[in-house]
């Protein structure tokens, strides 16, 4: 189970913090360091501390990891894309999302009762696994004279926090906003999405563009509301509430649409489409050189495809599970003291878990045309060169969807058998052939793109 802590020290009060870091530290702390009462004690206990080493490091370390750790971990919502995250695991670094699909609809007949009330009917359950994919740290020098400066303001130990954290957190929040955005690009760019395409006219005024994306916006969020298995990855029966529904959008597009009509439009007030609104800059302005260093080179966008979403993309309906993302945990490490430079060093480490829920619908309203150019399946074969495979055995077919804006799935279709016997075939295409298949049976398998079902390959298959 994962949470969202709460920030529990007001750091802008030396006089409180001092006195909390006082509480939890060694009895000879104590024994040096009085209770602060007023803010003319700041000064003195400061002049304390900093003629001490030992009361300096425990009052640093403290600070650190004590106050500072409170302070960073109020701060996980940072990033425009925040409201996703779904707090901190408290164990573990692997999470299970479990999707039990609807069952059938059986006619009432009661002369077959007493035979089939026994019958096992086992219940359609998927599940999803989320695994940590992502682990970074981030530094932070202290100076001697920083340690002093916090005693001598009345937000010393405030500006103190925010030059040890202040900047590795906002550096955290940065990436991992580039790294939500990557993935979402990479679902519209992979055809993972559902693609809903609004036509606008060059001669349409802004007005009338604006008028058409509210509209298609509308329509898509009240058509999410039902039942549907085309809103979703893995194509269960799923749907959304309006208000477990969030709008991406960029700040081009967000320009363009008046919030009260969009709000008149979700049967909202003002105040609460704003929270559904969520703002960001671009969604084909992925930094090249930053994912690449979070993620690994090759990972970065080309133009091409950086164009495709800026141009074409003008908002995204998600559901409020659509990411998954969580926080393995926020680490402050203990500060590494160099006597020589007279500094210390300070580490943030974060560990996190970024995926996306195959389960959680969703719809991606474009300006752009949607097509499918060919469907290639590997290995490949043909009706005088098949592929040949023995009964009980299985053989994996691999297949290449070229889309844009489009969805790249695509259904197996048997087309044709000798024996009048069915291959199961699995989304991801692996083929069992039956056990009892005959030897010299053929069978032919259509690979159909389901967004554009005249775009297809053939697979010939022979039992040995």
């Amino acid at each position: 189970m994962a949470y969202i802590p709460t920030q529990r020290v007001n750091v802008s009060n030396n006089i409180a913090v001092l006195n909390a870091l006082r509480n939890s530290a060694s009895q000879n702390y104590k024994d040096y360091v009085a209770p602060v009462t007023n803010a003319d004690e700041v000064r003195e206990i400061g002049t304390v501390i900093m003629s001490d080493v030992r009361l300096q490091n425990e009052f640093l370390i403290n600070l650190i990891n004590r106050i500072g750790r409170v302070n960073i971990t109020s701060k996980i919502f940072q990033n425009p894309l925040r409201m996703f995250k779904k707090g901190i695991m408290e164990f573990g670094d692997t999470v299970e999302d479990i999707y039990v699909n609807l069952p059938e609809a059986h006619e009432y007949d009661p002369t077959v009762a007493e035979s089939q009330v026994f019958a096992r009917e086992f219940p359609d359950v998927r599940a999803a696994f989320y695994t940590l994919n992502y682990e970074k740290f981030y530094k932070q020098t202290i100076q001697r004279r920083d340690i002093a400066r916090c005693f001598t303001a009345t937000d010393g130990i405030a500006s103190l926090i925010e030059k040890i954290l202040g900047a590795m957190d906002s550096a955290n929040s940065r990436d991992e906003f580039v790294v939500t955005k990557y993935l979402l690009a990479r679902r519209i760019l992979d055809g993972l999405m559902t693609f809903k395409a609004v036509a606008i006219g060059a001669n349409d005024t802004a007005k009338e563009k604006a008028d058409k994306l509210l509209t298609a916006i509308r329509t898509n969020s009240n058509q999410m509301e039902f039942l549907n298995t085309d809103r979703n990855l893995a194509g269960v029966e799923n749907f959304v509430l309006k208000e477990d529904q969030y709008i991406l959008i960029s700040a081009a597009s967000d320009a363009l649409i008046d919030v009260n009509a969009l709000a008149y439009a979700f049967h909202m007030d003002r105040a609460e489409i704003m929270g559904r609104i969520v703002r960001i800059d671009d969604f084909g302005n992925i930094d090249d050189t930053a994912i690449n260093n979070l993620l690994g080179a090759g990972h970065a966008l080309s133009a091409a495809d950086k164009a495709l979403l800026s141009q074409n993309i003008f908002a995204v309906i998600v559901d409020s599970e659509f990411f998954q993302i969580f926080d393995v945990y926020d680490d402050i490490a203990d500060d590494i003291n160099n006597p020589q430079g007279i500094y210390k060093n300070a580490f943030l480490n974060v560990a996190r878990i970024f995926a996306v829920s195959p389960f959680a619908n969703n719809t991606v309203i474009h300006t752009g045309t949607s097509s499918v150019t060919s469907v290639v399946v590997s290995p490949t074969s043909a009706s005088t060169t098949p592929l040949t495979v023995m009964a009980g055995q299985t053989v994996q077919l691999n297949t290449v969807v070229t889309a844009t804006l489009a969805s790249k799935a695509v259904n197996y279709v048997v087309n044709e058998s000798a024996s009048d016997l069915v291959p199961e075939i699995t989304s991801g295409g692996l083929v069992t052939i039956p056990a009892d298949a005959p030897s010299g049976d053929e069978i032919v398998i259509n690979v159909v793109s389901v967004f554009d079902p005249t775009k297809s390959d053939t697979v010939y298959i022979l039992i040995a």
